[in-house]
């Protein structure tokens, strides 16, 4: 990858003697001889990780439990663990028998876990799912099993995943980390004994009361949010019920995304959205329609013009049936649609577009609503394409004051148009016509 050998640092696993001295300076007290703790590390491939949560274990149950019996412990034979070791566990930043080791201790503390206190197994299960980094504390109190109410004893379950090394907690304790392979195991344990699909859909109820629709006045909720929220594309839910809201969550990360200008991230997300909707909905749902439209969007934003048109033809149609041809949607289909036209030169087809969504609005919402503010944008926006400007100036003038007064002037909509009018406003007195005499 580096091109250059000289480039390679070479970190090899650790020697006996340097991970028997690892497993001393965590172990508290006497648990163990030399020999005891070299076998024990040879057993766990001598990988910091193994070693730092055997310890964690042996720690929390002496003197009850010393090396050798967490040696014979973990290489039991228990059935689950073997399982756990038959499945693809290949991983393209370590090999096969790390990440067993990995496995294997994990097993042993997740077992124990399980039998003294069941409470932070199920908080276990619940953080699996997360994306592995900053995990909300605010998020996690929906574990309790058989119930959505915060659990009295979540800090007792907290320090135990910390003390057995399986979480870390941020400085300001409002997030925690889990290790990859920690999270690997611990799905791998769901999906083996049938309780993935029940942690996944608390999982996306979860994220749907916490994700809002990723628009700019959402971002500062939004932004820690989202990699979680990507965590829940690769779930399998099998009630309809679940799929629509996991179908909803995506959807309104796929906004955020295009909003960031992550564009062809935010196709991949809406095109799972639509099939989401379909297979919980129906084809021909109002939200259905909807996410065809933001896949529109997507698309659009990607110079994908043909198949931008597609989607937002097939929304605008839908919507239409569905829902009227005065609707809100309706009237934000045509208004994409006719973005898309422009941008392929189709001047009077998005005009005629433009102009539909624009009288619309302006009848439904009102002149100072920030939709109807747009819609005088894009028609402000395709008249400057074809230098109409005298056309221009007047939706450009008042959708530029009105979204700076309605979205507030640092939001980028408002600077975008603003830019687009000064630009305008350039041209006009380069051919020598001031902006008075084009009112």
């Amino acid at each position: 990858m580096t091109g250059n050998p000289r480039d390679v640092l070479d970190v090899r696993p650790m020697d006996i003697q340097t991970a028997v001295t690892l497993l001393r300076k965590k172990l508290v007290g006497d648990v163990g001889s030399d020999g005891d703790l070299a076998s024990l590390v040879k057993c766990l491939d001598k990988m910091p990780l193994a070693i730092t949560q055997a310890a964690a274990l042996i720690n929390r149950r002496a003197p009850r439990l010393t090396a050798s019996k967490f040696l014979r412990d973990m290489s039991s034979g228990d059935a689950d663990l073997a399982k756990l070791l038959q499945q693809d566990m290949k991983d393209p930043r370590r090999d096969r028998e790390a990440s067993n080791s990995i496995i294997a201790t994990w097993h042993t503390s997740f077992e124990y876990i399980r039998r003294e206190r069941p409470s932070a197994a199920r908080l276990l299960s619940l953080m699996s799912l997360f994306d592995p980094k900053a995990i909300p504390e605010s998020l996690l109190y929906s574990y309790a099993d058989g119930s959505d109410e915060v659990d009295a004893d979540f800090e007792r379950d907290i320090d135990m995943l910390k003390d057995l090394c399986l979480i870390d907690m941020s400085a300001d304790g409002g997030t925690f980390e889990m290790h990859q392979l920690v999270q690997f195991s611990t799905k791998k344990w769901l999906e083996l004994h049938n309780e993935q699909g029940k942690w996944q859909k608390r999982y996306v109820a979860i994220m749907l009361e916490a994700f809002p629709e990723g628009t700019y006045s959402n971002w500062p909720v939004c932004q820690p949010l989202y990699p979680h929220v990507a965590a829940m594309l690769p779930f399998q839910l099998e009630e309809v019920a679940d799929l629509e809201c996991w179908a909803k969550v995506i959807s309104r990360a796929a906004v955020y995304a295009m909003w960031k200008g992550q564009y062809s991230i935010a196709e991949g997300i809406c095109r799972r959205a639509v099939q989401g909707y379909k297979n919980s909905l129906g084809e021909n749902h109002p939200d259905t329609f909807s996410s065809v439209d933001k896949l529109g969007c997507a698309l659009r934003f990607q110079g994908k013009y043909q198949e931008a048109e597609e989607m937002h033809r097939r929304a605008l149609q839908g919507r239409e049936k569905a829902l009227g041809e005065n609707h809100p949607g309706t009237l934000r289909s045509a208004n994409n649609l006719g973005i898309t036209l422009r941008c392929q030169r189709m001047y009077q087809d998005s005009e005629e577009m433009h102009r539909r969504a624009l009288t619309g609005r302006i009848k439904l919402l009102g002149e100072e609503h920030p939709d109807t503010l747009l819609s005088m944008w894009n028609l402000a926006s395709l008249f400057d394409a074809q230098n109409r400007l005298q056309d221009a100036f007047p939706y450009y003038q008042r959708a530029a004051a009105g979204l700076e007064k309605v979205l507030g002037p640092d939001h980028p909509e408002a600077r975008d148009c603003r830019k687009e009018f000064s630009s305008m406003l350039e041209k006009l007195r380069r051919l020598g016509q001031p902006a008075e005499q084009s009112r």
